[in-house]
């Protein structure tokens, strides 16, 4: 009688409580590597098996650091780190504030994660690889500004779908999420059991508050366990939200997931009015975690990559968690993504540590020339691991030691001293050069416009150097192969006066203006970016008829003499690419308040620090220097005809 009670027993538990052997975490992902663009981002998660899902999540979706939510009177940002995905859900309504990369809404937006990287970002996560229990466990925050309702049928938000292994539809598994009040309802649905929702499921209550809510669930495919939770930290089956065991003890034919989609909406389903959402920290595990610890450590720190000769010498701190016991490095080569769990790459070490550490290993044997991106995982006594941290390095063949000498070069002529004086408008000089190696070029710079290259090295020229008036500073700088050098200068104080008359001059950048190197420009735009080192120029309006960018010039005219008055002056620009309307009307201003920074200014500075004059002209009142112009010295419309572009300033 005693054995078949505890037979009994057993039986019972087989049945309501799910396997909870040790778990392996597969996925722990919070977007903080975001380069701006999923084609790059190391580890990013979403891919998919069809190019149409993948244009749809990335119209409708983007990974940002913080959003105006107006009408929930808040403003978003991560729950944990800085980055976040936000997700426009209505095909019909536009964001509003609109977020830079959301060109569309939500019709066929699916977040898939673990389809192997067919369509998507970097991530090569294969769900059906790494679940091998038969068992998964996921956990996502989220935050809502409002449920909703869809257009074609008043169809649900599907939440957590998963598709089994083999892929089929009657072997899917859904959560959905239910929009009829503000304390929504979460249904269980499995197509194997086509009734399996009716009356499962659990209140998510405040879901809609704007707030970070946690979402777990686990699916045993082995015994058709059901487990959901709702703002549960430590997830067990005792404190889950809702159980469920399917009546067969399976859930459909299937083995396992084959991959996982949080939040998906598919065609002709939309909600009618505005409606977005927010995700992060995301957790995918192997089997049931131990709900005695699921915090996985912090990251190492200070991970340094030293490329050397066929090797690479890592080093990095360890976490100070109080349960850290470990770090697990891995690499990937070339263009492959950084592992993003610590079962990916090749393993580079598994080292036990003490917390708060600073450990190092030499990698050898690597092959020069070619780029090795390594992730460090760090594990507790709980065997936890850490989202991951990257760094790359590529080795390189030793060679002879690098030249590090400098050249010498000295202004022999018209004199070796420091200053001359003369009447005349041109000067020549003259003098030698030496390297331990050898001297490539000499070249020469006037500070009152004018530059170029000597003739000859060890003993050069410099012919009819053209002068200003008062002081030049002229620097001769001799170059070797290493890129080595060295200056010698000459103050050259110029008592020419020119006939009087009307000159013309051409100051600039353009081939064979009088003074070269006379200007600095940039242009800025509704950002933090500085194009001071761009090729081009760009003007644009957004939205539309809006101003969103300016052009800043500055140029030096010190090469003018005191004693002459400028007549007119003319601004040429060359117009080669052209967009958007056939005629744009272009003003130009003169900056008044402030002395731009061509190098740092953005449209928030004029100096990289200091804000410009306050206004509301541009988007989002970015100031774009719009209240430090005076008014316009000249207007004019430019049609699409590449060619040259004229304004009287």
């Amino acid at each position: 009688m005693r054995k078949l009670f505890f037979t009994l027993i057993l039986v019972v538990i087989f049945l309501i409580v799910p396997n909870l052997y040790a778990a392996e975490r597969v996925l722990n992902y919070g977007f903080e590597d975001w380069t701006g663009n999923m084609y790059t981002t190391p580890g990013y998660p979403f891919t998919s098996g069809y190019s149409s899902y993948m244009d749809g999540h990335t119209a409708g979706s983007e990974v940002i650091n913080s959003y105006s939510a107006n009408e929930m009177v808040q403003t978003w940002t991560a729950h944990s780190g800085e980055h976040f995905l936000i997700q426009n859900d209505s095909s019909s309504h536009a964001l509003s504030p609109s977020v830079y990369g959301i060109t569309g809404g939500g019709v066929n937006l699916h977040n898939n994660i673990g389809y192997n990287g067919m369509y998507g970002g970097q991530s090569d996560f294969d769900m059906d690889a790494v679940i091998t229990t038969g068992e998964v466990f996921i956990s996502v925050w989220a935050k809502f500004n409002k449920g909703w309702y869809t257009i074609k049928d008043g169809g649900r938000n599907k939440w957590f779908r998963f598709y089994a292994n083999p892929n089929a539809v009657e072997n899917t598994v859904y959560m959905h999420l239910a929009t009829s009040s503000k304390s929504p309802n979460m249904f269980f649905y499995c197509s194997g059991e086509p009734n399996l929702w009716i009356g499962t499921n659990f209140i998510c209550t405040n879901a809609y508050d704007g707030n970070w809510h946690k979402f777990s669930m686990y699916i045993n495919w082995n015994t058709g366990v059901i487990l959901g939770w709702y703002d549960v930290d430590n997830e067990t089956a005792e404190n889950a939200s809702k159980s469920y065991t399917a009546a067969d003890g399976r859930l459909g034919n299937g083995s396992g997931p084959q991959f996982v989609i949080i939040k998906s909406n598919y065609s002709a389903k939309s909600p009618t009015e505005e409606t977005y959402h927010a995700i992060d920290d995301i957790e995918i595990w192997d089997g049931m975690p131990d709900s005695g610890d699921d915090n996985s450590p912090g990251d190492v720190t200070n991970f340094i990559a030293q490329a050397g000769d066929s090797q690479v010498a890592l080093s990095w701190t360890n976490p100070n968690d109080s349960d850290f016991k470990g770090t697990k490095i891995l690499y990937s080569t070339e263009n492959d993504p950084y592992p993003a769990t610590h079962n990916e790459g090749t393993c580079v070490c598994d080292r036990e540590a003490n917390p708060d550490s600073s450990d190092s290993f030499p990698v050898t044997g690597l092959d020069n020339g070619t780029k090795y991106n390594f992730s460090a995982f760090t594990y507790d006594e709980s065997g936890n691991y850490s989202k991951t941290a990257h760094v790359s390095a590529t080795p390189t063949a030793s060679g002879p030691p690098p030249d590090t000498i400098d050249p010498t070069v000295t202004i022999t002529q018209p004199t070796s001293g420091a200053t001359y004086s003369t009447n005349q408008s041109t000067i020549t000089l003259g003098g030698t050069a030496s390297d331990n190696v050898g001297v490539t070029s000499v070249t020469w710079q006037n500070d009152r416009g004018g530059n170029g290259t000597a003739s000859g090295t060890t003993s050069w020229t410099i012919s009819n150097l053209s002068l200003q008036e008062g002081d030049n500073v002229i620097a001769v700088t001799a170059h070797d192969a290493a890129g080595n050098t060295n200056t010698d200068t000459l103050t050259v104080t110029c008592t020419y006066t020119p006939p009087s008359g009307d000159y013309t001059k051409e100051f600039g950048s353009a081939t064979g203006t009088d003074y070269p190197r006379t200007v600095e420009d940039t242009f800025i735009n509704i950002n933090e970016e500085n194009s001071s080192t761009h090729v081009y120029l760009n003007t644009y309006t957004w939205p539309q008829d809006t101003v969103a960018n300016a052009i800043i010039m500055n140029w030096d005219l010190s090469a003018i003499p005191s004693s002459a008055t400028i007549q007119d002056a003319t601004l040429y620009l060359y117009l080669s690419d052209a967009g958007g309307d056939d005629l744009y009307d272009l003003t130009v201003h003169k900056i008044i308040h402030y002395n731009p920074v061509i190098s740092a200014c953005t449209g928030y500075t004029y100096n990289g620090t200091n804000s410009w004059t306050p206004n509301s002209q541009c988007y989002n009142n970015i100031p774009l220097a719009q209240a430090d112009i005076a008014a316009a010295e000249d207007t004019k419309s430019i049609n699409k005809t590449y060619g040259y572009k004229s304004w009287s300033v």
